[in-house]
Order: C-alpha cells, then sequence, then structure tokens
C-alpha cells in the first residue's frame, strides 16, 4: 500500500471476514485502517423466524453482536457482506437484513452510530428498480443511514473495449441513481469494486483469455479510468486469494488503484 502510494492519496481500510484482534492490532502500522467484514451466508438463520418482528429482531442482535466483537477487538468500523441475489429477491431475507444492518449501525444502547461499507452483489444490481411498497421504504431507509459507502461488485471480463465494459458494468450505479432520494443519494456514494482477475470462475470475468500481465494491467487501467470518468470516486478491491493473491497482481491492482485516485 505505502509502496503504491494509495496511503498517501486516499484512507485506506482492509478487512477479511470476522473480527481479529491480532490483525486489527498489526494493521495501524501499516498506514490503513481494519474494517472486519461480516457474512451474510455465516449469520443467515434456516429457516428464518415466522414473523417479520421476529426476523427483524433475530438480525438486530447479530448486528449488536457483531459491535460487541468490534469493541473488544478496538475495531473502528465494519463491513457487511452482501446485499445478494437471496437479498434482492426474498422479502424475509430483507427483513433480517433490515435488522441487521440496524444493528450494525447504533449497536447496543451505550454505542455511538457507525455507518460504513456494504456490498452490492452484481446479482442484486436490479434491486433498486423493483416497485416501493412499505417493506422495501423500510429497507431503503435503514440502508441508506447504514451504508456509508456502497460497494458495487463489478466483474468485467479483461477483452474488447474497456470503455464499453465500465459503461455494462455501471448498470448498479444506474439503477440506484434512477431511484427515489435515497437510492439516488446511494448512488453518490457508490463505490466500484473489481476483483484482480485472474481467479477464473465461471461469472468472475477478468483475464478469461489468459492474456499477458502487461495486456491485464493495460486493460485494467483503461476500465477504471472509464469509472473514474462516470463520476465514481471510491474504488475497492476484493478476492485477494488463490492466483489473486501473488504478490505481483496485488502490486498491480493496488498501483492501478493509487493511479486513478
Amino acid at each position: 500500500m505505502r509502496r503504491s502510494g494509495l496511503t498517501a492519496r486516499a484512507a485506506v481500510y482492509v478487512g477479511s471476514y470476522g473480527v481479529n484482534p491480532r490483525t486489527a492490532n498489526a494493521v495501524p502500522g501499516a498506514e490503513v485502517s481494519y474494517a472486519p467484514m461480516l457474512g451474510l451466508p455465516n449469520v443467515l438463520p434456516s429457516p428464518l423466524p415466522a414473523t417479520t418482528a421476529m426476523r427483524i429482531a433475530a438480525g438486530q442482535e447479530v448486528g449488536r453482536s457483531f459491535r460487541d466483537r468490534m469493541r473488544s477487538g478496538a475495531v473502528e468500523t465494519w463491513q457487511f457482506d452482501e446485499l445478494s441475489l437471496g437479498v434482492a429477491s426474498s422479502r424475509p431475507v430483507r427483513e433480517f437484513v433490515r435488522g441487521l444492518l440496524g444493528g450494525m449501525l447504533h449497536g447496543r444502547a451505550q454505542d455511538e452510530a457507525i455507518p460504513d461499507f456494504v456490498w452490492l452483489a452484481h446479482g442484486a444490481f436490479e434491486l433498486p428498480l423493483q416497485t416501493i411498497d412499505a417493506e422495501l421504504d423500510a429497507f431503503w431507509h435503514v440502508l441508506g443511514a447504514a451504508a456509508s459507502q456502497i460497494l458495487g461488485e463489478e466483474y468485467p471480463s479483461f477483452v474488447g473495449d474497456p470503455v464499453s465494459a465500465a459503461h455494462a458494468e455501471d448498470a448498479g450505479r444506474r439503477a440506484l441513481a434512477a431511484g427515489g432520494p435515497i437510492r439516488r443519494s446511494l448512488a453518490a456514494r457508490y463505490v466500484t469494486a473489481v476483483t484482480p482477475g485472474y481467479r477464473l470462475l465461471p461469472g468472475l470475468g477478468g483475464n478469461v483469455d489468459r492474456r499477458s500481465r502487461t495486456y491485464v494491467n493495460r486493460w485494467r487501467a483503461r476500465y477504471l479510468a472509464a469509472r473514474r470518468a462516470a463520476g465514481v470516486r471510491g474504488f475497492a478491491v476484493f478476492n485477494f486469494r488463490f492466483e489473486n493473491a501473488s504478490p505481483e497482481v496485488m502490486n498491480d491492482v493496488v498501483r492501478a488503484i493509487a493511479h486513478v485516485i
């Protein structure tokens, strides 16, 4: 992070699933902040509680418990992963998530409110286009309060024109911008989130033609520049695992983000 110049240009947050006090204590020395992540699949009950009130209450307790662990680990902020296709397609799941986000935002009675990072899955990019009813209105109000940034997971394949790919992957932000005041506000807080592109699995995009490192770096740079030109001001990278986790790959993608900030 330091070598890339990124920490001199932007506030940088790193995190992984769960609160890890050892990591929390180590990260400040690297000039970045620690933001542990709560993963929805790890806490979603099956079956869900039977009523709306019970689902919201169950979610609230999960969110509050995560805030409890943050206190014990001296952690300042959090991430939620994620507003998934399941959230977009299921009212009961949304009700649980509504409670969870409220719990993460407010914590216990003695805690101050902490809004922060909420990830939006590519498969849920059409969630903002759903017709608003009382349940969705409540959901958007809680999300609008809880999310200081909403991180859209973009999976371009590194082929063809990067500018065209950037326009296509902007669908989630455009959907938010086409909605009411809260959704438009979230569109203004949208963060482009990308993978390094070397973990090649269906749906992940990336270097699908297995082109050279030089080609990948050039294509990525043009894609990120197009996202910046479209008005995006925040950038994130996720899935630093397997082929994406080599120091060379991490160095390339972090430098690309630093260049575009």
